[in-house]
C-alpha cells in the first residue's frame, strides 16, 4: 500500500508518536493483535504506546513500525528536499 506522505502526521514531540502508529496500523488494515503477534510485543504494551500512557524505546518503536512495513524518517524543518 502506498500512502501519500503529505498526509503523514508530524511527529514533533513523543507524545504523537504512538498517534502515527496507530493510524498507520489502521491505514494497512492491521490490528494490535496481529502486530503484537509479528513483533513479540504485548498487545497491551502496544495498546499503551498508542494512547500515550507508555513511551516505548526507539528499539520497540521501530520493531513496531517494521511489522507494519513503515519506517521512521528525520526530515529537515526547512523545505529542503531531503525527505
Amino acid at each position: 500500500m502506498v500512502m501519500d506522505n503529505r498526509k503523514l502526521p508530524l511527529i514533533n514531540g513523543i507524545e504523537h508518536a504512538g498517534q502515527a502508529l496507530k493510524q498507520h496500523r489502521k491505514a494497512v488494515g492491521m490490528t494490535q493483535l496481529e502486530v503484537a503477534r509479528l513483533s513479540n510485543v504485548a498487545q497491551s504494551s502496544i495498546s499503551d504506546i498508542e494512547t500515550g500512557a507508555v513511551t516505548p524505546s526507539l528499539e520497540t518503536y521501530l520493531r513496531l513500525l517494521n511489522c507494519l512495513d513503515a519506517e521512521l524518517r528525520i526530515c529537515s524543518k526547512v523545505d529542503t528536499g531531503l525527505c
